[in-house]
C-alpha cells in the first residue's frame, strides 16, 4: 500500500482502504456501511452531469429492387469477404428446394447464407446492400467466411452471365459503359493493389520494421516473424458508381437473366447499416429522427421498402 508524506508526517492509507475493501477494521468498531445509491441521493440534483442522448445505432431492411437507392450506388465489381455479412442480425432465409411433403422447408439465418455485398447506398452513412443466394447453402462451416463466400466459378458465372449482361442491356450510354469491366478477370485486376503501391508499402514496412528494432519493440506496429504477403494479395473495394435512374431495370433485368439458372433460386437483396449511432446522436428523440429522416428521404426510395421486413433500432443513452 502506497503512503504520502507532508509536514505532518507520513499519510497511511492502509487503514481505510482496508476497512474498504474487506470490511475490517482495527479494535471492535464495526466497518463502514457504504451504500451508492444512498450517497447518491444525497448529492444535489444540480451537481449531477448526468445528460440523456437518442440515436439510430442500425437499420435493415429486404428491399425489392436496387431501384431503392434513390442516388444511387457504388457497385463493387468483385465480392470482399471482409464485407461479407458473418453477423447474426437476428433474420432468416429459406432455403430452396428443400419444402418437405408436410409443406415444412429449411430455414438459415442470413449470417450462414452464401452472400456478396453488391454496394454501398450513396447518400446514407455506412448504409449498405448484400446480395443472398440461398440456393448456394450446401451446410453449415465452421468458419464464417467461407461459410458465406460465393464459390469462384459461380461469381465469374455471376458476373459473366448475369450482371454484366444487365448492365450492358440497361445502360445505353457508351460513355458510362466504357468504365464497366468487361470480364471478371479484367474486374479482379482492377481490385488488385497497383504494383507501384505495393513497393512503396514495402519500403515503408521495412522502415516501420527498423524503427520498430530501434525503440526495442515498443511499437507493437509489425511483427517481424510474420509471414510476408504475397505480391498482389492486397486488394482494395474497386467500386463504379452506378446511377439511380437506372437501378430499377437493372434489377428486373438482372433478376429476369439470373431466373432460368437453379444457382440463383431465391436470390433476395438485404440492405443494412450497423453501428451508426455516433452518426445520428443528438440530445432528444425529435431532433435524432429528425436528422436521420432527412437523409433516409434523400437516399432511400420507400416505394421499394417493405414495411413489414425492415427494422430501425433506435438507441438512447
Amino acid at each position: 500500500m502506497r503512503e504520502s508524506s507532508s509536514d505532518a508526517g507520513p499519510t497511511r492509507y492502509s487503514g481505510p482502504c482496508k476497512a474498504a475493501m474487506e470490511g475490517l477494521v482495527e479494535g471492535e468498531q464495526d466497518p463502514p456501511y457504504l451504500c451508492m445509491h444512498s450517497n447518491h441521493c444525497a448529492r444535489r440534483l444540480e451537481d449531477d452531469c448526468i445528460s440523456s442522448s437518442y440515436d439510430i445505432d442500425s437499420l435493415c431492411s429486404f428491399p425489392t429492387s436496387l431501384g431503392v437507392a434513390r442516388m444511387g450506388i457504388q457497385w463493387y465489381t468483385q465480392s470482399h469477404v471482409t464485407l461479407n455479412l458473418v453477423d447474426n442480425v437476428h433474420l432468416s432465409m429459406e432455403i430452396p428446394g428443400t419444402r418437405e411433403q408436410d409443406g415444412t422447408v429449411t430455414i438459415q439465418p442470413l449470417h450462414n447464407v452464401p452472400n456478396y455485398c453488391l454496394g454501398r447506398v450513396i447518400g446514407l452513412a455506412d448504409t449498405f446492400i448484400w446480395a443472398f443466394f440461398p440456393a448456394l447453402f450446401s451446410g453449415k462451416l465452421s468458419d464464417p467466411y467461407s461459410q458465406t463466400c460465393i464459390p469462384r466459378k459461380n461469381f465469374v458465372h455471376w458476373y459473366e452471365e448475369v450482371m454484366l449482361p444487365a448492365i450492358q442491356a440497361v445502360i445505353d450510354d457508351n460513355n458510362i459503359l466504357q468504365y464497366i469491366p468487361k470480364t471478371h478477370a479484367i474486374a479482379s485486376s482492377d481490385c488488385s493493389a497497383p504494383r507501384e503501391a505495393l513497393a512503396a508499402l514495402e519500403v515503408a514496412e521495412g522502415e516501420e520494421a527498423d524503427m520498430e528494432e530501434e525503440l526495442g519493440g515498443f511499437t507493437g506496429a509489425k511483427r517481424r516473424d510474420g509471414a510476408a504477403a504475397l505480391p498482389g494479395s492486397r486488394r482494395k473495394h474497386f467500386y463504379v458508381t452506378l446511377q439511380p435512374r437506372y437501378l430499377a431495370a437493372l434489377w428486373e433485368e438482372i433478376y429476369s437473366r439470373a431466373s432460368p439458372w437453379p444457382e440463383y433460386a431465391g436470390l433476395r437483396l438485404y440492405m443494412a447499416a450497423k453501428n451508426t449511432k455516433l452518426t445520428w446522436m443528438r440530445p432528444t428523440f425529435e431532433s435524432a429522427l429528425a436528422e436521420w429522416q432527412h437523409h433516409w428521404n434523400s437516399a432511400v426510395d420507400e416505394a421499394y421498402i417493405d414495411p413489414e421486413v425492415t427494422y430501425i433500432d433506435i438507441g438512447d443513452r
